[in-house]
């Protein structure tokens, strides 16, 4: 095996090039979190209802 092929990492190669933001190009991770945050949304605000009715009904 020669030098240069000894040295070279392709793995290093590969990390400089990574994108993090590059699962945002596909249609099916949006539609996750979209409904990620649609889910967190719905939690918060049955929390706030719930406390909401039992302020109400205990004064």
């Amino acid at each position: 095996m020669s030098s240069s092929k000894r040295n070279s990492n392709p793995f290093n190669a590969q990390v400089a090039q990574h994108n993090p933001f590059a699962v945002l190009k596909f249609r099916d991770y949006h539609l996750f979190i979209i409904g990620r945050v649609l889910l967190f949304v719905e939690s918060q605000m049955r929390t706030v209802a719930i406390g909401w009715e039992l302020y109400e009904r205990t004064d």
